[in-house]
């Protein structure tokens, strides 16, 4: 009997280290052949501005499904970027890491802040091709406050990386950001790897920094694999619900007579 018990206790054990060790699932984050597009009548933008921080350090170059992080993180990038719609938008790249084929640098702003252009995002994130090098995020986010610093108008700040061995005191690095631009500013962070395979601290410290903003939200890589799925983020980060508050069919922004009563027909001012 206790040898049976013993089996038995061995067979659990087995099974609980083959379904909680396994190797990491392949990542389903793909290229976009058809983005979905967004309603732009129903909404309107909200934000003014945004900087995009790419880890491309050593880490990065770490495989994930048929390719590596970095790949998958700028895969990501480019789903969003493809989905966003035209709009009046300072956007900018910025990196952190390198191999010393790409630069030198501990971080470089590849693109921007200039008016945002699809084409332009693609350019600077074809300049980024290869991971190494350290994982200074808090100097590129002290670096994303000065990149900033003569904007107007609401900021989207998305970081995206592994969250594995962080130089540069991030927190620290994006609480003073947080002081700099206050209510302006809504941090959005995408964490590429193994959340549950590796230590979990990159998950809660990515988790961490999301949560400074005003707004945002954490997200992990296959939380965006599909195109419904990067359609609510952008939709989410970018825009915000027109509202029809008298429900007479327009919209409260163009609405010159609001409070019409129920069932008055209006002309296209909402008079």
């Amino acid at each position: 009997m206790k040898t049976y018990r013993i089996t038995a206790l061995l067979i659990v054990l087995s099974a609980f280290l083959l379904t909680h060790c396994a190797a990491p699932q392949p990542s389903s984050v793909t290229p976009f052949s058809s983005p979905q597009e967004i309603d732009s009548v129903q909404y309107k933008p909200k934000a003014e501005n945004l900087l995009i921080i790419l880890d491309a350090s050593e880490s990065m170059a770490k495989p994930m499904g048929n390719s590596d992080r970095l790949t998958t993180g700028k895969t990501i990038i480019e789903n969003i970027n493809q989905t966003m719609p035209d709009m009046e938008l300072q956007a900018g790249l910025r990196t952190f890491g390198h191999s010393s084929t790409i630069s030198a640098e501990n971080t470089v702003l590849w693109y921007g802040l200039e008016p945002y252009t699809e084409s332009g995002l693609t350019a600077g994130l074809d300049k980024v091709s290869k991971a190494g090098g350290n994982s200074f995020m808090g100097q590129a986010i002290q670096a994303a406050t000065q990149d900033l610093a003569a904007t107007d108008g609401d900021i989207v700040l998305i970081i995206l990386s592994d969250g594995q061995q962080l130089d540069g005191e991030p927190i620290k690095a994006t609480k003073q950001i947080k002081d700099q631009f206050g209510e302006r500013l809504c941090i959005y962070t995408i964490q590429v790897g193994d959340a549950q395979g590796e230590s979990g601290e990159g998950n809660l410290l990515m988790a961490a920094l999301a949560g400074i903003g005003i707004c945002g939200e954490s997200y992990l890589a296959d939380e965006l694999a599909s195109e419904s799925m990067v359609t609510e983020f952008v939709t989410a980060a970018f825009f915000t619900p027109r509202k029809d508050s008298d429900k007479d069919g327009v919209f409260d922004d163009a609405d010159k007579c609001p409070g019409t009563p129920l069932n008055v027909q209006v002309d296209a001012s909402g008079c």
